[in-house]
């Protein structure tokens, strides 16, 4: 089973900003918690959050160039270079 499939997310309108969160567990037990449901990042908030993932795996550098390409995206001719950035054939963080 693939871990999406073991992950289960039903929203509890009900309960204002909640979801129930079930886990199936390889023994078939299964998890159930309800925890709130996280707001939408703001549009200003996303290049510092895909900075601070994306540092873990790729150079410091990389990261800024990726996020210039996608600001840049509609004048773009070229998508190459972010489709490499995909793929994972860009410079990863040696850490």
């Amino acid at each position: 089973m693939k871990r999406l499939e073991k992950v289960r997310v039903h929203v509890l309108p009900e309960k204002g900003h909640k979801v129930c969160v079930t886990l199936h567990f390889r023994d078939g037990t299964c998890r159930a918690m309800e925890v709130s449901r996280p707001q939408p990042l703001a549009t200003a908030d996303a290049p510092e959050k895909f900075l601070n993932c994306a540092r873990r795996v790729v150079t410091e550098e990389t990261a800024y160039s990726v996020i210039e390409m996608v600001e840049t995206l509609e004048q773009r001719t070229e998508l190459g270079p972010l489709f490499e950035f995909i793929q994972g054939s860009l410079p990863t963080n040696p850490t």
